[in-house]
């Protein structure tokens, strides 16, 4: 059976792009509230993941970039669906994990509740890394691959004189792991701290060959 007034509404849409639920409903003010909810679900409506939901907008009407996210006038949408479902997808499909910062960052919207969910559900993981968490994925592999790009990616940021101080310190003290060296270093007051040392074990392959060494 036709629906007149979804066909009405979808007009509307395409016009408007984002529209709340108070702007529809200004629109047809002799339909019930149930029933304007009933033409939007068959039109299969979608609902922003930010500001509680309350900004509509219909398939086909977003574009959304490589991430799956489609802002319009302060309406952030996904493709995945939900702000924890996107947050899910943004730090499993990661090269290197993501931080905090950088969610919000691409997200617009603070995502600490939604990322402490999500680790307590078991739904992603998190590491510690340069006095930061690092949300990664559960799944073994992925998450060792995910840590071994971010401290690549620290270790560029090194410069020479950190890249130094480590390398000596390892040379005087062989066998040793990363955080041990972090150790004497602090105790030096070098100012160095555990995520460039590790960046360096990293980029220089030192855990295999201390581990070797300490045998």
């Amino acid at each position: 059976m036709k629906n007149e007034y979804a066909d009405k509404i979808s007009e509307l849409f395409l016009k408007n792009k984002v529209m709340d639920f108070a702007a529809v409903q200004a629109l047809f003010p002799n339909r019930s509230r149930s029933s304007l909810l009933r033409d939007l679900k068959a039109l299969q409506y979608m609902t922003s993941y930010n500001s509680a939901g309350c900004y509509y907008t219909l398939p086909g009407i977003p574009i959304f970039d490589s991430d799956g996210i489609w802002r319009h006038n302060g309406a952030y949408f996904s493709s995945h669906g939900s702000l924890k479902n996107t947050a899910k997808q943004l730090v499993d499909k990661s090269l290197d994990g993501r931080t905090h910062d950088e969610l919000r960052g691409k997200l617009g919207v603070r995502v600490q509740n939604t990322l402490l969910d999500l680790v307590a559900s078991e739904a992603i993981a998190r590491e510690k890394h340069n006095a930061a968490y690092l949300y990664v994925s559960v799944e073994s592999d992925a998450r060792k691959k995910q840590l071994g790009k971010r401290m690549e990616a620290t270790a560029l940021q090194v410069n020479p004189y950190i890249t130094i101080e480590v390398l000596r310190a390892v040379i005087k003290h062989p066998g040793l792991q990363a955080p041990a060296i972090q150790g004497i270093l602090a105790k030096g007051g070098s100012g160095i701290s555990a995520g460039q040392v590790e960046a360096v074990f990293h980029a220089y392959d030192l855990e295999k060959k201390t581990l070797h060494t300490a045998d």
